[in-house]
């Protein structure tokens, strides 16, 4: 084969998915090329495709997403190392030597990943108003201190509110999961109206996906009656758990 190979993911060897209906690119099936225990999902394109792709953003865009479409349904019954859209190799013999220096890292995902999907967690609150916070003045000091002591006291106990909710949706939807990696800081994330108080990515067994659903929507029922927003994405690729080796991309 020649021509620049667009990867999407490695699987092993052994996997064999189905891949009809499946495509990320216009007139390019995905196909596999094989190295040792690995293969690579590609998508083949002709010379300079790359350039031209990325030079328009809302067809790289709408590869994007069809690149995450097609992972997402393999996935679902296969365990996949996916590759972030942009990498790419002249020639198949080049996609095998990634395949085969790449082996080991790509082969300790799969391992991390077996039987398993993932699902993204965040849990949001709204920020109190300024007219929720406000208090009338006052002229004593003994009632400024009283006032400064109470917003004090309120800020306290909201604090410890945001901590309860963020710990108690998380011990409930994890124990059903294998592995989890926290997105960026564990510190809430602040917007000028929301506070981010999870942002969590849980790996599922695929069996237990179903108790894991049915933990969500008494998660979710517990955060809305506690004034909070529990959302969860999946089953989706694991991307949270895979490091993939260094690779050129899309344009080089």
């Amino acid at each position: 084969m020649s021509g620049l190979f667009l990867i999407h993911a490695v699987l092993r060897a052994g996997e064999t998915p189905a891949l009809a209906g499946l495509a990320v690119l216009e007139h390019a099936p995905l196909e596999f090329v094989a190295a040792g225990e690995l293969q690579a999902l590609v998508s083949r394109m002709p010379a300079g495709a790359g350039e031209v792709l990325l030079a328009d953003a809302d067809r790289a865009t709408e590869v994007a997403v069809r690149h995450h479409a097609c992972l997402t349904a393999l996935s679902a019954a296969h365990d996949l190392a996916p590759v972030r859209l942009g990498a790419a190799y002249a020639g198949e013999d080049e996609v095998r030597n990634m395949l085969a220096e790449g082996a080991a890292t790509f082969l300790a995902a799969l391992d991390r990943t077996a039987g398993a999907a993932e699902f993204a967690v965040k849990l949001m609150a709204s920020k109190p108003t300024a007219a929720a916070a406000f208090l009338p003045d006052v002229t004593d000091g003994r009632s400024f201190l009283q006032r400064r002591a109470a917003q004090a006291q309120a800020q306290r106990n909201r604090a410890d509110a945001l901590r309860s909710a963020a710990a108690a949706a998380f011990e409930a939807l994890a124990a059903h999961a294998r592995d989890h990696a926290f997105a960026g800081q564990r510190k809430p994330v602040e917007s000028e109206h929301e506070q981010r108080l999870l942002d969590v990515a849980l790996l599922v067994p695929r069996a237990a996906i179903p108790a894991f659903e049915a933990a969500v929507v008494a998660a979710q029922a517990e955060a809305e009656a506690s004034g909070f927003a529990l959302s969860v994405a999946g089953p989706l690729p694991p991307y949270s758990f895979v490091a993939a080796p260094a690779r050129p991309e899309l344009a080089a």
